[in-house]
């Protein structure tokens, strides 16, 4: 399943799948510089565990062997990854199973992580809660799928972008309401600062950058949007509606969206961490403003319960959230990028594993992330919380999932087809090319993070062809993956069942590409000068001759200087020589060497800002970023007058013909630097 990173601000291709792709100051460094981003590998499965293995497909049925199975793989996996604790329930058959918990809650105190005690934030698992609750209103009759949301929320107005196709619940809770992504401004410092949600979501509305319905872009704020429809709705907060009504009649007296948690529950709250020198960091409690998509805290116990309810089709013992028919349709695939791929249902999303039909959602915070998936055919549910990444465990709950598969329905993996000369078509050349996550910013400055998560595709001379950028199962970090053609324009990972899709327009022409490890987001393609390869060579070239100009010129203009005094004294001022002493050649340096100057120190600013994408760039109170994005209007402006002074060094002949070309080179640079600093949205400051 996809893991999509809701507020640590990761591109990844869900970036499609996108994405914790986490921003570092060598991050934008490494951008800039044109090298490649190293994705952490995936922890490998553990060995079997002691006791007896399983038989083939029969899934976990005895307790004993499930413990000692989940205690080797936690033994290896929070030593290897230096997680402090998780904790993680089984179920089948309307039953608890198994559940525990692994490593500590607090390391200061030494206190154990306790499976029915100890409270973990699940982030966006969170949303199934936010799902649940449109759908019993549904049920009820007070809320339509289909109709405008605008006509519940009073506060909010969703703009009429596209005429006669208005966003509704239905889109908001499959992620296809074409909203861009915003991350900035989405934190809270404190309690006292946590918006009113219709006040934060009427004054950071995101754009509707693609009509509803076209395909999926998962969204936070839509998933909030929802939440505040239920709000309106009901008469009553977001997180009294689901204490009432959710997780109340299902006996969750440790679950609450409420943030912070009452007094008696937040004591039992896990710590969440970060690592600092190899060794965990407490961090605080993280608010968020957009509760709905993300701030429920829960245990494994209390989870359990949940995903016995709707495996149940909403029944948990005499209690029962949804009816049987409203449970199946929430269930049911609701929307698809392409109907060869996994897709959408209500709020969860949808996943092939080893041949089974896999539902839910899974979520990160700064420091905790989390996965509940559910096999409808089964009965059987599996629930995982950590409170910490760690050192490279981004992928923790999914590495747990697959292991899972593995052992309790494991199928043989496919062998590599290879496409023989005949079948390959010309499908290859027509789909490579560059790609940008529909989870994306496209009107603010944030759109500068496409950067940071290019996506391409390239064609193979025997039809195939190979990704980067593109979250796959096997490496959900996006690295290179190989694909052979399986059908019009569908493409299957080699050795393996997992595809890719690919969808034209009327005329023939490659919009998007989809696959099967992220249903919540596509990639949209582009023509090739919004390449962002072709943005970070012209990025990369500007900064190399601006760092070159802004050491070189200082140090040659004194150099210069003195020989020139020595040689007039010698020789005078030869005929023909170039002019050298007008006021606007003296002018002319300056002038381009303070745009190189303030163009790095535009660069260093933003990848400071970026470089802890949970500090003030969460908060939206980052009066860094405030400044950074001041410095472009004055760059821009004085390109302006560099680009004429090149003309006139020309013109007059100013300095010799290397520091005539010389100047020239800057002004280039500085014309394309300028050109990406309007098309990533940097010329001023967008609140």
């Amino acid at each position: 399943m996809p893991a999509p990173n809701e507020y640590a601000a990761r591109s990844r291709a869900s970036l499609p799948g996108a994405t914790r792709v986490r921003l570092a100051l060598l991050a934008l460094v490494a951008v800039a510089a044109m090298t490649a981003m190293a994705s952490p590998a995936l922890a490998q499965s553990p060995p079997d565990s002691p006791g007896s293995r399983p038989s083939a497909g029969g899934g976990p049925t005895d307790e004993r062997e499930v413990e000692a199975f989940l205690d080797g793989f936690f033994a290896q996996q929070l030593e290897g990854h230096k997680i402090p604790g998780a904790t993680v329930s089984v179920v089948r058959d309307g039953e608890i199973l198994f559940a525990k918990g692994y490593g500590q809650a607090d390391v200061a105190k030494g206190e154990p992580v306790v499976a029915d005690e100890t409270l973990f934030r699940i982030a966006s698992t969170s949303k199934l809660f936010t799902s649940t609750a449109v759908m019993q209103l549904v049920e009820e009759g007070e809320l339509d799928l289909d109709r405008d949301v605008n006509s519940y929320v009073g506060d909010v107005e969703i703009p009429d972008t596209y005429p006669g196709r208005p966003v509704t619940l239905r889109h908001l809770l499959t992620h296809t309401a074409g909203f861009e992504q915003i991350f900035t401004g989405s934190g809270a410092r404190g309690a006292s600062d946590v918006e009113p949600l219709g006040e934060y979501l009427s004054g950071n509305t995101p754009a509707r950058v693609r009509p509803p319905g076209e395909v999926t872009s998962y969204s936070n704020y839509g998933m909030s949007l929802a939440g505040h429809v239920v709000e309106e709705a009901s008469g009553m907060p977001f997180e009294r509606y689901v204490e009432q009504n959710v997780t109340d009649p299902l006996g969750m007296k440790s679950t609450t969206a409420a943030q912070p948690p009452a007094p008696g529950l937040q004591d039992r709250l896990a710590t969440g961490y970060e690592v600092e020198g190899g060794e965990p960091a407490a961090g605080s409690f993280e608010y968020i403003d957009e509760a709905p998509a993300g701030s429920v805290s829960t245990t494994a116990t209390d989870m359990a319960r949940f995903m016995i309810a709707h495996l149940q089709d909403g029944r948990y013992g005499d209690a029962r959230i949804l009816e049987g028919a409203t449970a199946k349709e929430m269930h049911a695939k609701q929307f698809s990028n392409d109907p060869r791929l996994d897709g959408m249902a209500l709020g969860f999303y949808e996943q092939t594993t080893n041949g089974e039909r896999v539902i839910g959602h899974g979520g990160n915070l700064l420091r905790f992330h989390a996965l509940a998936a559910l096999l409808p055919e089964r009965n059987v549910g599996i629930f995982v919380a950590y409170n910490s990444y760690g050192e490279g465990g981004d992928f923790a709950e999914y590495e747990l999932m697959e292991a899972f598969m593995d052992r309790y329905y494991p199928e043989p993996r496919a062998l590599a087809a290879e496409p023989s000369a005949e079948g390959a078509s010309r499908d290859a050349e027509r789909v490579a090319g560059g790609y940008r996550s529909t989870r994306s910013n496209e009107t603010g400055f944030e759109k500068v993070l496409s950067l940071l998560g290019p996506a391409s595709v390239t064609a193979n001379e025997d039809g195939s062809i190979t990704t980067s950028g593109v979250s796959s199962r096997g490496d959900l970090a996006g690295g290179e993956q190989r694909w052979v053609q399986d059908g019009p324009l569908l493409f299957r990972a080699e050795g393996g069942d997992e595809h890719l899709a690919f969808r034209g327009d009327g005329e023939g022409r490659v919009t998007y590409l989809s696959g099967d490890a992220d249903p919540a987001s596509a990639f949209e393609r582009l023509p090739f000068y919004e390449s962002a390869r072709l943005h970070l060579g012209l990025l990369a070239g500007s900064l190399a001759v601006f760092g070159l100009t802004a050491l070189a010129w200082p140090a040659g203009a004194a150099i210069s200087r003195r020989y020139e005094r020595r040689n007039r004294k010698l020789y005078g001022e030869p005929d023909g020589e170039p002019k050298r002493d007008t006021k606007a050649a003296r002018l002319a340096r300056p002038l381009a060497w303070a745009v190189c100057a303030l163009a790095l120190f535009f660069v260093a600013g933003m990848a400071m800002v970026f470089s802890n994408p949970g500090g003030a760039l969460f908060f939206g109170d980052s009066p860094l970023l405030v400044a950074v994005l001041a410095l472009p209007y004055l760059v821009a402006a004085l390109v302006v007058g560099v680009v004429v002074y090149a003309i006139l060094s020309w013109r007059r002949r100013y300095w010799g013909l290397f520091g005539r070309l010389h100047y020239s080179l800057v002004a280039l640079a500085a014309l394309a630097f300028v050109g990406l600093l309007g098309y990533y949205n940097l010329l001023g400051f967008q609140p």
